[in-house]
Protein backbone atom coordinates (compact mmCIF):
# COMPACT_ATOMS: atom_id res chain seq x y z
CA UNK A 1 0.00 0.00 0.00
CA UNK A 2 1.64 2.98 -1.32
CA UNK A 3 1.14 6.42 0.47
CA UNK A 4 1.81 9.16 -1.97
CA UNK A 5 1.50 12.03 0.33
CA UNK A 6 1.11 13.09 3.85
CA UNK A 7 -0.54 16.32 4.80
CA UNK A 8 -0.32 17.67 7.96
CA UNK A 9 -3.12 20.42 9.98
CA UNK A 10 -2.78 22.89 11.85
CA UNK A 11 -3.83 20.83 14.93
CA UNK A 12 -6.57 21.78 17.44
CA UNK A 13 -6.90 24.16 20.33
CA UNK A 14 -4.03 21.84 22.12
CA UNK A 15 -1.80 22.71 19.45
CA UNK A 16 -1.21 18.89 18.54
CA UNK A 17 1.31 18.28 15.81
CA UNK A 18 3.14 15.43 13.86
CA UNK A 19 6.62 14.18 13.36
CA UNK A 20 6.30 11.89 10.67
CA UNK A 21 9.27 9.85 8.99
CA UNK A 22 7.01 8.22 5.86
CA UNK A 23 8.79 7.08 2.94
CA UNK A 24 7.12 6.42 -0.76
CA UNK A 25 5.20 3.37 0.86
CA UNK A 26 4.03 2.63 4.71
CA UNK A 27 7.09 0.42 5.86
CA UNK A 28 8.29 -1.09 9.36
CA UNK A 29 10.89 2.01 8.98
CA UNK A 30 8.44 5.14 8.84
CA UNK A 31 7.65 6.66 12.62
CA UNK A 32 4.90 8.89 13.24
CA UNK A 33 5.19 11.02 16.80
CA UNK A 34 2.42 13.21 17.63
CA UNK A 35 3.54 16.43 19.52
CA UNK A 36 1.74 18.65 21.66
CA UNK A 37 2.70 22.50 21.91
CA UNK A 38 5.85 21.00 20.10
CA UNK A 39 7.12 18.60 22.93
CA UNK A 40 6.52 15.21 23.61
CA UNK A 41 2.77 14.09 24.86
CA UNK A 42 2.14 14.12 28.22
CA UNK A 43 0.36 11.41 30.33
CA UNK A 44 -2.15 13.50 31.31
CA UNK A 45 -2.93 14.88 27.53
CA UNK A 46 -5.34 11.72 26.85
CA UNK A 47 -7.58 9.10 28.02
CA UNK A 48 -6.71 7.20 31.71
CA UNK A 49 -2.91 6.92 30.83
CA UNK A 50 -2.65 7.17 27.46
CA UNK A 51 -0.63 4.58 26.54
CA UNK A 52 -2.67 2.19 24.80
CA UNK A 53 -2.83 1.77 20.63
CA UNK A 54 -5.91 0.10 19.94
CA UNK A 55 -7.72 -1.19 16.32
CA UNK A 56 -11.35 -1.96 17.22
CA UNK A 57 -14.61 -1.58 15.76
CA UNK A 58 -14.92 1.30 18.23
CA UNK A 59 -18.16 2.75 15.75
CA UNK A 60 -19.64 -1.00 15.82
CA UNK A 61 -19.60 -1.56 19.25
CA UNK A 62 -16.12 -2.64 20.02
CA UNK A 63 -14.69 -2.16 23.55
CA UNK A 64 -12.20 0.71 24.50
CA UNK A 65 -10.07 0.21 27.01
CA UNK A 66 -9.92 2.80 29.75
CA UNK A 67 -6.41 3.72 28.85
CA UNK A 68 -6.68 3.79 25.00
CA UNK A 69 -4.39 7.04 23.55
CA UNK A 70 -4.87 5.93 19.76
CA UNK A 71 -7.39 4.06 18.25
CA UNK A 72 -7.82 2.94 15.03
CA UNK A 73 -11.18 1.87 13.15
CA UNK A 74 -10.79 -1.71 12.12
CA UNK A 75 -14.09 -1.75 11.35
CA UNK A 76 -16.23 -0.96 8.28
CA UNK A 77 -14.58 2.03 5.94
CA UNK A 78 -15.77 5.78 7.02
CA UNK A 79 -18.20 7.19 4.02
CA UNK A 80 -15.93 10.08 4.39
CA UNK A 81 -13.01 11.68 6.09
CA UNK A 82 -15.02 14.98 6.60
CA UNK A 83 -15.35 16.33 10.81
CA UNK A 84 -19.42 15.87 10.22
CA UNK A 85 -18.85 12.24 9.53
CA UNK A 86 -16.03 10.93 12.43
CA UNK A 87 -18.05 12.82 14.53
CA UNK A 88 -21.33 10.82 14.16
CA UNK A 89 -18.96 7.36 14.01
CA UNK A 90 -17.50 8.83 17.54
CA UNK A 91 -21.36 9.17 18.48
CA UNK A 92 -22.00 5.59 17.79
CA UNK A 93 -19.04 4.22 19.77
CA UNK A 94 -19.98 6.09 22.60
CA UNK A 95 -23.26 4.58 23.07
CA UNK A 96 -22.02 1.38 22.96
CA UNK A 97 -18.84 2.60 25.36
CA UNK A 98 -19.68 5.20 26.95
CA UNK A 99 -16.64 7.52 27.18
CA UNK A 100 -15.76 9.46 30.98
CA UNK A 101 -15.65 13.28 31.31
CA UNK A 102 -12.42 15.15 29.49
CA UNK A 103 -12.00 12.17 27.65
CA UNK A 104 -9.59 12.57 24.85
CA UNK A 105 -7.87 9.93 22.33
CA UNK A 106 -6.83 9.96 18.36
CA UNK A 107 -8.73 8.36 16.26
CA UNK A 108 -7.42 7.33 13.00
CA UNK A 109 -9.63 6.09 10.31
CA UNK A 110 -10.12 5.37 6.50
CA UNK A 111 -12.51 5.69 3.28
CA UNK A 112 -11.13 2.85 1.82
CA UNK A 113 -8.81 5.63 -0.23
CA UNK A 114 -7.53 7.32 2.21
CA UNK A 115 -6.99 7.34 5.89
CA UNK A 116 -6.78 10.54 8.13
CA UNK A 117 -6.19 11.06 11.75
CA UNK A 118 -8.39 13.20 14.40
CA UNK A 119 -8.09 14.01 18.10
CA UNK A 120 -11.32 14.22 19.65
CA UNK A 121 -11.53 16.17 23.09
CA UNK A 122 -14.48 16.01 25.46
CA UNK A 123 -14.14 20.06 25.77
CA UNK A 124 -17.38 20.70 27.76
CA UNK A 125 -16.93 17.58 30.56
CA UNK A 126 -20.50 15.96 29.57
CA UNK A 127 -18.44 12.64 28.52
CA UNK A 128 -20.48 12.90 24.76
CA UNK A 129 -19.10 13.57 21.72
CA UNK A 130 -20.41 16.70 20.82
CA UNK A 131 -19.86 18.78 17.04
CA UNK A 132 -17.06 20.50 17.38
CA UNK A 133 -14.83 18.03 19.51
CA UNK A 134 -13.14 16.36 16.97
CA UNK A 135 -10.28 18.03 14.88
CA UNK A 136 -7.88 16.82 11.57
CA UNK A 137 -4.90 16.22 12.65
CA UNK A 138 -3.36 14.60 9.10
CA UNK A 139 -4.32 12.93 5.86
CA UNK A 140 -2.28 9.90 4.50
CA UNK A 141 -2.72 9.77 0.96
CA UNK A 142 -2.79 6.41 -0.60
CA UNK A 143 -3.34 4.86 2.42
CA UNK A 144 -6.54 2.60 1.94
CA UNK A 145 -6.44 0.93 4.89
CA UNK A 146 -5.74 2.40 8.18
CA UNK A 147 -4.78 -0.73 10.32
CA UNK A 148 -2.02 -1.27 7.98
CA UNK A 149 -0.58 1.95 10.64
CA UNK A 150 0.19 -0.33 13.59
CA UNK A 151 1.69 0.69 17.08
CA UNK A 152 4.84 0.05 15.07
CA UNK A 153 4.72 3.05 13.73
CA UNK A 154 3.65 5.32 16.01
CA UNK A 155 5.77 6.41 18.60
CA UNK A 156 4.96 6.34 22.41
CA UNK A 157 2.20 4.08 22.38
CA UNK A 158 1.80 0.29 22.67
CA UNK A 159 -1.16 -2.63 21.79
CA UNK A 160 -0.04 -4.07 25.21
CA UNK A 161 -0.98 -0.49 27.00
CA UNK A 162 2.95 0.03 27.84
CA UNK A 163 4.67 1.95 30.46
CA UNK A 164 3.83 5.42 28.76
CA UNK A 165 5.94 7.75 27.84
Amino acid sequence: MALTRAIFGPGNNSQVSIKADIRSAVSQSDTITLLESGLGLTNSSLRGDDTEFKAVDFKGGSFLGPNTGFLVNSGTNSSDLEISTIIEELKLGDAANPLTANDSLFYLTDNGTDSRLFKFLDQNGNADVDDGEATAIATFEGVSNAIVITDDFVIDFSASGGSGF
